[in-house]
């Protein structure tokens, strides 16, 4: 018995007609996704696709990071609060509101 494959959010076929491939990537959730494809008509195109995608996680991070630094320095967040919004926007249960977590519980009265 064979696991079943992970769906992705995208797909890689080769064309023999043309020698070309074909990457289409869906973004979004149905009614509401949105699907873009893109011709890699040769070797030298894919390499380049694949360094970009290969190295993204790296940049995704130092980018993560970098503005972490800056919304601490520069616009005064609680670097905890700040972690806990994250943890809160990954966690697709949380109904908390973003402002709450960053900024406390609005006073009453």
């Amino acid at each position: 018995m064979t696991a079943p494959s992970p769906q992705l959010p995208f797909d890689v076929r080769f064309d023999p007609a043309t020698g070309q491939l074909n990457l289409t990537m869906t973004f979004g959730v149905p009614p509401q996704h949105k699907t873009r494809t893109t011709v890699i008509p040769n070797l030298e195109q894919a390499a380049v696709e694949i360094a970009l995608h290969r190295h993204e996680a790296r940049l995704q991070q130092l980018l993560a990071q970098a503005l972490t630094n800056a919304a601490v320095q520069h616009l005064h967040a609680d670097p905890q609060r700040l972690e806990q919004v994250i943890a809160a926007l990954s966690d697709p249960t949380s109904t908390v509101p973003v402002g709450r977590i960053l900024h406390g519980p609005t006073p009453t009265g």
